[in-house]
């Protein structure tokens, strides 16, 4: 018996696939790169020469969308964090309890397109996050929502950011710097 459904679901397809396929709008596919970059000063070798430590880190998210509506992707895991709380008695004592809370982490990406005419009018909302210290409880998150207008196909430079930590004067430089860039590419699907 579930032969015969599949068969039929199939010959349905096969027959109506034309005329579900005309007129529907188009899928346009959207691709969005992070590209991080960061400098930590490491310490120092002799006779006053610093050397520092290049880490670079690139993320590419890709999503295919219906023209004028919504889609999101969320590439990352959930975080414990621990809480501890202290109730204290009247008689000296006191009970210690603990709560775990979870905390998303990694990149995210909400996009709603629409095309007008031969160019693509985006509304998007990026982020990347990651855990900077357990302990503390420290995430880190740069997120950015905008909308913009591109060519099919054209890659669009959507947002950055560069960050100096810990600068002290021309000649003493210590800490980390970082920049972080967003590029935005999409593309029409062609049927």
């Amino acid at each position: 018996m579930e032969l015969w459904r599949i068969a039929r679901l199939l010959f349905f397809i096969l027959l109506c696939r034309p005329a579900f396929a005309e007129g529907l709008p188009p899928n346009i596919s959207i691709e969005v790169e992070f590209k991080e970059f960061s400098r930590k000063d490491a310490g120092v070798k002799g006779l006053g020469e610093t050397y520092s430590v290049n880490t670079s880190n690139y993320t590419k998210q890709h999503i295919v969308v219906t023209d004028g509506l919504s889609a999101s992707i969320r590439v990352g895991k959930d975080v414990p964090f621990v809480d501890y709380y202290v109730d204290y008695l009247f008689d000296n004592g006191y009970i210690e309890t603990r709560e775990v809370v979870w905390k998303e982490v990694g990149t995210s990406l909400r996009v709603t397109p629409k095309i007008r005419g031969g160019v693509i009018e985006i509304e998007l909302t990026p982020e990347i996050s990651a855990v900077i210290d357990r302990k503390k409880k420290i995430i880190d998150v740069k997120t950015l929502s905008t909308t913009v207008m591109a060519a099919d196909g054209q890659p669009v430079s959507i947002g950055g950011l560069i960050q100096d930590k810990d600068f002290s004067g021309m000649f003493f430089r210590s800490g980390k710097s970082s920049s972080l860039d967003i590029i935005l590419t999409p593309r029409i699907i062609k049927k």
